[in-house]
């Protein structure tokens, strides 16, 4: 039975070292907001490392995340602006100050909000409608063809025209509780 040896948590992170029956150090480490879980064996030996194995485990939230080819294809286009962060499992999005810009709705269908002069030029380029998610128009979301969705290339520059007017809102408050 492994016996905890220490522990750190820090805002996101949570770091757990703990010494095997075998006298292996088991380092695991947790990542709150992508729920993954790498756990890091290593063996000690005359005070210096000899062996370290890393493993990522599966766990619930991400299982489900890799089988899904649009919710790929969504992250890759979300990679293509750096520290985008992706949040939300079954309706991955995307959002800055409290604004969401991004929506992957049921991992299904992607909305991407955008100013009214861009709103305009792709709602006619593209010969699509504004998003409609449970019977309600979202005003400032066009739907995105599957089409466009893959192809990041052309997708990007709305995605970067969504995140610089995003910026421009008002920041929201947070629902989180303190």
């Amino acid at each position: 039975m492994p016996s905890p040896v220490s522990s750190h948590a820090s805002r996101h992170l949570t770091i757990n070292r703990e010494v095997t029956q075998h006298g292996c150090v088991r380092i695991s480490v947790c990542h709150a907001r992508r729920r993954s879980l790498a756990v890091v064996y290593a063996l000690y030996r005359f005070e210096s490392t000899v062996l370290i194995e890393v493993r990522t485990l599966p766990t619930a939230t991400n299982k489900g995340r890799a089988s899904n080819p649009k919710v790929e294809l969504y992250e890759t286009l979300i990679a293509t602006i750096p520290n985008l962060e992706r949040k939300g499992d079954a309706n991955p999005y995307t959002a800055i100050n409290g604004n969401m810009f991004t929506l992957l709705h049921q991992s299904n269908r992607l909305a991407i909000r955008l100013p009214e002069d861009k709103r305009q030029a792709f709602l006619k380029k593209h010969k699509t409608t504004l998003f409609e998610a449970y019977g309600a128009v979202m005003q400032e979301y066009v739907a995105v063809p599957t089409a466009l969705l893959k192809n990041t290339k052309e997708l990007k520059k709305y995605l970067e025209f969504s995140y610089e007017y995003a910026k421009t809102l008002r920041p929201k408050p947070s629902r989180k509780k303190s």
